[in-house]
């Protein structure tokens, strides 16, 4: 399980809003995901991921969250595909 270290009520400049969490399917594993910052990643770097998945304390992982399934781009920059489940967005 992997959850922001932050939350919206305390989070500086360079951190984006937290937007939702969910469950990869292979696993079960739970995450939280924010919106990109440039802070994080130059916005020329793969510019169609607009989430960070946070994947453990203080790494995150450019990503595009859609309904059931998210593009991640891995450690070794690779893009990698997840089925996910309970997705939840937070009320903003």
């Amino acid at each position: 399980m992997a959850y922001a270290p932050y939350t919206n009520d305390r989070r500086t400049e360079d951190q984006g809003r937290v937007l939702g969490c969910f469950t990869e399917c292979d696993h079960g594993h739970r995450f939280e995901y924010a919106e990109r910052t440039d802070a994080l990643f130059p916005a020329d770097f793969h510019p169609d991921m607009p989430h960070v998945v946070f994947v453990g304390e203080r790494d995150v992982r450019l990503a595009s969250i859609k309904r059931g399934v998210l593009t991640l781009i891995n450690g070794d920059e690779k893009v990698e595909k997840w089925m996910i489940k309970q997705h939840r967005v937070y009320e903003q």
